[in-house]
């Protein structure tokens, strides 16, 4: 859990109003580490991370969000399917499947983080 819950709304909070285009590479990697920094604590089973993903992204430059993805966001995706994904014919739990499914349709990674995700692991 986040030290402070205040701290994870605030961020979601930002982008309403800073225009991240406009600021300069020192400004970005400070939003990047405060991105990060709120992350850290988050799991993909609490929904909270792909809230983060997805008020970031548009506000983000592409390298600075798939930076995010990679160190972030794609081991957890990886870690949730090597840990907790079965494959049983006879009674299939889909819950992981749940929580994978949104990340690949709402188009929060990069086509070849995807691959990724679905060749080496599942």
């Amino acid at each position: 859990a986040l030290e402070d819950v205040g701290y994870f709304e605030q961020l979601l909070k930002w982008i309403e109003w800073l225009p991240l285009d406009e600021f300069d590479k020192d400004f970005l990697q400070l939003v990047r580490r405060s991105i990060c920094h709120a992350a850290k604590d988050l799991s993909i089973e609490d929904q909270k991370l792909r809230e983060l993903a997805v008020a970031w992204k548009p506000a983000l430059p592409k390298d600075h969000y798939d930076l995010f993805c990679f160190k972030i966001i794609v081991p957890r995706l990886e870690r949730l399917i090597t840990t907790k994904f079965v494959v049983n014919p006879r009674q299939q739990d889909t819950s992981v499947l749940q929580l994978l499914i949104p990340w690949m349709k709402e188009d929060l990674l990069a086509e070849s983080f995807k691959r990724r995700l679905f060749i080496e692991h599942i």
